[in-house]
């Protein structure tokens, strides 16, 4: 990875950078997806700031196919928060991919009804077996 992918990633994984320069940070890696990019998109949907959950749930959904599965993985996990479902929601129904609206219907349903956090754990593990 080159110094100014790096120094992109630790500029827009910090929470205690100014918004502005986090998201001049995020217009340089949303052009240049990998795993680590996702990751650190992923980790931002986690955040109290709203303005960077956003940014980070458009980058996902420009992503298509190749996010979800590393989505799917985050909300199946104990990290499972009401941020992430929140932005979970914004990505499926804004993907650019077809292939993720059609697949993440249930999922959306379960996202939003009673006992969100259990009930979209248990839908993201369906649909990783399902996407193997």
């Amino acid at each position: 990875m080159t110094d100014h992918i790096e120094e992109a990633l630790n500029v827009f994984s910090d929470p205690a950078r100014p918004e502005h320069e986090r998201e001049k940070a995020l217009e340089l890696l949303k052009g240049l997806p990998s795993e680590t990019v996702t990751a650190a998109l992923i980790a931002a949907l986690h955040e109290p700031d709203s303005g960077i959950r956003w940014s980070a749930s458009d980058v996902l959904a420009m992503m298509g196919d190749s996010a979800l599965k590393p989505l799917l993985l985050e909300l199946a996990s104990t990290r499972n928060d009401l941020n992430l479902r929140q932005s979970a929601i914004h990505i499926f129904h804004t993907s650019h991919s077809q292939n993720v609206r059609e697949r993440t219907t249930a999922l959306l349903k379960a996202l939003k009804g009673p006992s969100a956090q259990v009930a979209s754990m248990e839908a993201a593990n369906q649909l990783l077996i399902e996407i193997k």
